[in-house]
């Protein structure tokens, strides 16, 4: 049997003749790189991630790609520039040693001599060093030297020309007044044949960083605007909007099956990369009678959790695992291998912030299966557009990786025409308990599932799952 996912497009990320990739992850699989011997902008106010945006494309065009790089700096020492660059993931001295990377700094001199000394210093090292991309950090510095009109002289004939008959790829870093987004040397929009704007807000007291492609000659842009984030050991990551295609299901085992015949009947087969989603009410833990399930099957398959909560403390999910486990005699040792739970306080983060880091801690941990509990501070937190635009692209990064995801959700879902809905492969929703036959029992409704049909099921339908080897 075939099953297709809904995913990211591939995209072969080979540095081609017709293009420069960047290295910057999300950057390259959206834009697909930028116009070799281009001359980019990168405008943005102070502290916006322009700096590491420039630095991460030398990084990675040197690393990757065997790329030679150029930086020229003004003003800020070779030994801070590296420092910085070290702490988000970038080892330049590493590079430099390879003669790979080259790092020149300027001083911020207005005169006759200065302008001579940039101009020749930069050509020199283009002729010298043969670098395929430059970065000149800022722009403003130069104009300072130059003046404004000799500035954009030298930007659009020394340097453009110049560059261009070399085919190096350039990114001049540009800076904007607060609050605007024009930069500061004007007309810069014109001579260049991109611009990219950083921006990065307050909003609820979190930064939110946006960038925005104003301008890339040769590239069609589905959406210009997309959250990225600065993260340490990364550098930059962009998170742009998940596209789909189609791509068949991943190689064998093509399911997880439940070690609960009953539960596993009832809701059909769970294919590698599903996307599932558990609503309960508020204050409502998972059922024992499906709780062991997952936990038996975890222990028995060996199957790697990564369990990330936004609403309770790890501590506390771990004392249920743990009493669950000992209760009815499943391998805690082997639980405690195979489970990794972190407690993330969604208020600490802005929404691209929060998408990051549970994306690095996927990248680093590498789970089979992830869970992500209490999605519902997500509802409560952010704007409902936010929201569902996190909840689809994640979905849909999920898909891609192939990790089968569980969303836990304190809320119920009426509408099984809802977006949650139609984006899931399976939905169950829980009911509060009600007595039945002396015994209290949970109602899952299986919203949606890969056998087609909704159905209804209870949890005392289930308690033959529950084979009590210790008692409490």
């Amino acid at each position: 049997m075939t099953v297709v996912y809904n995913t990211l497009p591939v995209v072969f990320l080979r540095n081609n003749t017709d293009v420069c990739l960047t290295g910057i992850k999300g950057f390259d699989e959206y834009l697909g790189g930028i116009p070799r011997g281009s001359l980019i902008v990168v405008i943005g106010h102070p502290g916006a991630g322009k700096t590491t945006f420039a630095a991460k494309f030398l990084y990675e065009g040197a690393r990757r790609f065997g790329e030679r790089g150029l930086y020229v700096g003004f003003g800020e020492p070779v030994r801070k520039f590296r420092m910085f660059m070290k702490e988000l993931g970038m080892d330049f001295e590493d590079l430099e040693s390879k003669g790979l990377i080259k790092i020149i700094t300027l001083p911020v001199l207005a005169t006759k001599d200065a302008a001579d000394m940039l101009t020749e210093t930069i050509i020199r090292a283009v002729n010298n060093f043969k670098p395929k991309r430059l970065v000149i950090d800022n722009l403003p510095a130069v104009v300072d030297i130059l003046g404004d009109i000799a500035g954009r002289a030298f930007l659009h004939t020394t340097l453009y020309n110049i560059l261009n008959r070399e085919e190096v790829t350039t990114i001049v870093i540009s800076d904007v007044y607060r609050g605007d987004k024009k930069p500061i040397v004007p007309s810069v929009e014109v001579i260049a044949d991109g611009v990219i704007l950083m921006k990065a807000e307050i909003r609820g007291g979190l930064i939110v960083r946006k960038l925005i492609i104003e301008k890339m000659k040769g590239k069609k842009m589905p959406v210009a605007e997309v959250p990225f984030s600065l993260v340490k050991g990364e550098g930059i990551i962009v998170f742009a909007p998940a596209l789909t295609y189609d791509i068949p299901a991943p190689k064998l085992p093509t399911s997880i099956k439940l070690r609960c015949e009953p539960l596993h009947k009832a809701v059909g087969p769970v294919y590698v990369g599903s996307q599932i989603i558990v609503c309960a009410p508020p204050g409502m833990t998972l059922p024992p009678e499906v709780m062991v399930s997952l936990l038996r099957t975890i222990a028995e398959d060996g199957i790697k959790v990564l369990l990330i909560s936004l609403t309770n403390p790890s501590i506390s999910i771990w004392c249920r695992i743990e009493s669950q486990a000992r209760k009815y005699g499943i391998s805690l040792s082997e639980l405690k291998k195979l489970i990794k739970i972190i407690s993330l306080n969604p208020t600490a983060y802005s929404i691209t912030e929060l998408m990051s880091t549970i994306m690095t801690e996927v990248e680093n941990y590498k789970p089979e299966v992830l869970v992500l509990h209490g999605l519902e501070a997500l509802n409560v937190l952010y704007p409902q557009r936010e929201f569902m635009s996190f909840y689809l692209n994640v979905i849909t990064r999920f898909r891609k990786k192939a990790i089968t995801t569980i969303y836990v959700i304190s809320s119920s879902i009426t509408d099984d025409k809802s977006p949650i809905v139609n984006a899931s492969d399976i939905v169950l929703a829980l009911s509060t308990p009600l007595a039945i036959r002396g015994t209290y029992s949970v109602k899952i409704d299986i919203l949606k599932s890969y056998l087609g049909e909704p159905k209804t099921i209870f949890t005392d339908y289930l308690r033959e799952c529950l084979q009590e080897t210790e008692h409490a």
